[in-house]
């Protein structure tokens, strides 16, 4: 029995005269109760394959902005674009009111689709105060529970390196999330006439509207199998998941979603559906034609799409 609690002194830094074994196996101790290590394991396999300060994340998250603006069509697309860069500058400077006064004074309102001021007021304040862009600890992407789920005080300094390398990623979900928001307070107003803006009805509709335009990437919408131990295995098969369901499911319109599909098409070529990119890979192993792989031909651009092949030549 003292052997035991010996033992269980030394795990659990108790001996006197090592004062930094025992800051470390407190650390340690605490780090394994408060946190999780499936959060840990998630979240390195997100910066190992996604990659810490990758410029090109930004273009491929933002690349959803787009097309959000072309699934919407012409008109609600070019307003909920033109109202990106405002509320991108509006958040930036904290939800500023005089930021918001001096957005109006130009008309910047006008172009975003709001003919009454009070509305455009309505709308920012609302996203400020909506949380919505908090994501880094609930996108399904990254799934980490917050910069510190997987780092104790032990590893504070390294989780400010890995949050600073995520930035072109969380930038591009940003812009992809901003055009959302627009587009989902129209489609509450549709839903909703009549009903205040204020209202925590017309606030809930425009919640959801606005999860399902950002493709319904955040933990309160995930499956069962992205919970637990399958969901390191599964981490990223949420954005094809989501991409099924919403072009096969009723999230929107069955216009919008053939529009959808030529957008994935356009940008990411085969691989942004999951049945076509089968389909590529399986004309290339029955045909034996390589090229489907070279960035330089016309087969390379379809299999990887527009943007894929602006970001190849330009790097």
């Amino acid at each position: 029995e003292q052997y035991v609690m010996r033992i269980a002194d030394f795990v659990a830094g108790g001996d006197p005269n090592n004062l930094t074994r025992n800051a470390l196996a407190k650390s340690i101790s605490n780090w394994w109760e408060t946190k999780s290590p499936i959060s840990f394991m998630r979240g390195f396999a997100f910066n190992m394959k996604l990659g810490l300060f990758n410029p090109a994340q930004f273009l491929l998250q933002a690349a959803g902005a787009i097309n959000s603006a072309v699934v919407a069509g012409p008109t609600r697309g070019f307003q909920a674009m033109r109202t990106a860069l405002p509320l991108r500058m509006f958040l930036l400077k904290g939800g500023n009111d005089d930021v918001l006064e001096t957005l109006i004074k130009r008309g910047v309102h006008e172009g975003a689709g709001f003919e009454d001021p009070k509305e455009f007021k309505a709308f920012m304040n609302s996203v400020k105060n909506s949380g919505f862009f908090d994501f880094n600890a609930t996108h399904l992407l990254v799934n980490s529970t917050g910069p510190d789920a997987a780092y104790s005080a032990f590893g504070s300094k390294l989780s400010q390196i890995t949050e600073a390398g995520r930035f072109f990623f969380n930038e591009g979900e940003t812009w992809n999330r901003l055009v959302a928001a627009r587009l989902a307070w129209d489609d509450a107003k549709e839903a909703l006439p009549g009903v205040s803006s204020g209202s925590q009805e017309f606030m809930r509709k425009w919640a959801g509207r606005a999860e399902d335009w950002a493709l319904q990437m955040s933990e309160t919408s995930k499956a069962r199998w992205q919970s637990g131990l399958m969901s390191i295995p599964t981490q990223f098969w949420a954005y094809n998941a989501r991409m099924f369901d919403a072009l096969l499911g009723k999230t929107f319109t069955p216009t919008q979603r053939i529009r959808l599909a030529i957008a994935q098409l356009g940008f990411a070529g085969a691989t942004g559906l999951p049945i076509t990119y089968e389909l590529a890979h399986q004309y290339e192993r029955l045909t034996g034609n390589t090229s489907i792989e070279n960035m330089d031909t016309f087969e390379g651009v379809a299999k990887r799409g527009i943007l894929d092949s602006l970001i190849y030549h330009a790097t």
